[in-house]
């Protein structure tokens, strides 16, 4: 059986979808942009929390908004926010201002509203909108944006549905940041990835070269190795997977994101207690280098999934 809580953590208030039976769990803060917070998945008798989330509003201060963030309309970085779409030139706030570059689009602390709530003996599920009106600089664009997240048995889901409430064609790159980690240091945990090409970058920006990934395509210690890279997924059936086997607690989890997701960037912050997994329907710059730039006419709705077990 599955329910729907409202509950608080210190200065957070979140929403919970659980599975009574199991213990599982994930915790939405609607008012920060829909985030993820918490995806706790039962393997065997054991619970494992899966991501490396926050606690109160103060520790989402600075560049830690985007921890586990739903990054709309564009994810990584725009070169000093400035580009041109069907032939008129846009400049976007320079959110990152140590790299002079616009970064993470900027719905990450905006209120989503419920609009839906389901449960039943199989599964809960809620959905989250936000509702734009082309107000922000540099994207004059309105659109309707909703995040659909469902937890099954052994399983965390989201459908991110984007569409263009405007008559005019809008420039769309979405993606998801999550900080993934069960409490040991990455250096231990063995990945794996799918088939795909390095992009070659020049400052973490793309040089429009790219270079056949050798690394991780079984199983493989992170080691020591350091990431801030973007691969472009090969195509192979509907689903790319990626996978972390944590050997201390002998459980692996795998991350599908649907072949709209045709990108993934791995990164290793400071610390290394988590490494972030991050789906992506285009790489960085793609408003300038149109790189798999999704074209979104007015009133057009797209659609795409990402979802999250253990094994």
């Amino acid at each position: 059986m599955f329910k729907i809580i409202n509950e608080k953590q210190n200065d957070l208030q979140r929403i919970k979808l659980l599975n009574i039976d199991t213990g599982e769990y994930i915790s939405v803060i609607t008012e920060l942009g829909a985030n993820v917070n918490e995806i706790v998945l039962k393997k065997g008798s054991n619970l494992f929390s899966l991501l490396d989330g926050r606690k109160s509003r103060n520790e989402f201060q600075g560049s830690e908004i985007y921890n586990s963030a739903v990054l709309f309309p564009f994810p990584n970085r725009i070169v000093k926010g400035k580009y041109e779409f069907k032939g008129d030139s846009y400049q976007l706030p320079v959110n990152w201002p140590q790299e002079g570059h616009a970064i993470h689009g900027f719905v990450c602390d905006k209120p989503f509203e419920i609009i839906h709530k389901h449960t039943d003996e199989a599964y809960a599920e809620i959905t989250l909108s936000y509702k734009y009106d082309a107000s922000y600089p540099g994207y004059p664009f309105p659109f309707q944006l909703n995040v659909i997240y469902r937890l099954d048995e052994n399983k965390f889901s989201c459908i991110i549905e984007a569409e263009n409430t405007g008559e005019n064609p809008m420039p769309v790159n979405i993606g998801w940041h999550p900080y993934f980690s069960i409490n040991e240091k990455i250096d231990n945990i063995k990945m794996q990835i799918p088939e795909s090409d390095i992009i070659i970058v020049d400052k973490l920006i793309p040089t429009g070269e790219k270079k056949k990934n050798t690394n991780f395509i079984n199983l493989q210690e992170i080691d020591g190795r350091e990431f801030d890279t973007c691969f472009a997924l090969k195509e192979n059936g509907d689903v790319y997977e990626t996978k972390l086997f944590f050997p201390d607690e002998d459980v692996t989890m795998i991350l599908q994101q649907d072949k709209i997701f045709k990108y993934l960037q791995i990164y290793t912050p400071p610390g290394r207690k988590s490494i972030a997994l991050e789906p992506m329907t285009g790489q960085a710059n793609n408003f300038n280098n149109k790189e798999d730039l999704i074209n979104l006419a007015g009133g057009e709705k797209i659609k795409m999934n990402y979802a999250v077990k253990v094994q």
